[in-house]
């Protein structure tokens, strides 16, 4: 989870696990209606030949 303002200056940033943890820090980020969320979300795609680069670069970071 991030919020950035308008000049993409980052107001906080951390983890959420599950929905309720994430529309609890929706609740307390949001600012004044003002707030775009986003969604992005890994697949889960079942691949014999193991992971892609991309998704063995993310679990690392």
């Amino acid at each position: 989870m991030a919020a950035i303002d308008a000049h993409g200056v980052v107001l906080e940033c951390g983890w959420t696990r599950g929905l309720e943890e994430r529309m609890s820090w929706l609740a307390r980020t949001a600012v004044d209606g003002s707030t775009l969320a986003s969604v992005d979300a890994p697949l889960v795609v079942d691949n014999p030949a193991g992971r892609r680069p991309c998704e063995r670069e993310v679990g690392r970071r």
